[in-house]
């Protein structure tokens, strides 16, 4: 099965469990609708991401770690700056 189509289930599923916990009012009211939204894509995002991550990194680990770091520090630097600028 395709990451494509692991990613596409993952977010039926979670519509589907999010529309029905909604009608029960069985959603949790700390997390929330969006909240539940948002988990669902970001496992959708990974399952369809994931693979080819994982394929371009084979056998590299140390690149992969460096890589990873320079996105983090360039999250970190857009969400300081968002925060003291906004």
């Amino acid at each position: 099965m395709s990451p494509s189509w692991i990613a596409l289930a993952i977010v039926v599923a979670g519509a589907v469990t999010l529309v029905a916990a909604s009608l029960f009012g069985a959603l949790p009211t700390a997390v929330g609708t969006g909240g539940l939204a948002g988990i669902v894509l970001l496992l959708a995002l990974l399952a369809w991401m994931g693979p080819g991550v994982l394929r371009r990194y084979h056998g590299r680990g140390a690149t992969a770690l460096r890589d990873v770091a320079i996105w983090l520090a360039i999250v970190v630097a857009i969400v300081v700056l968002y925060r003291f600028v906004g």
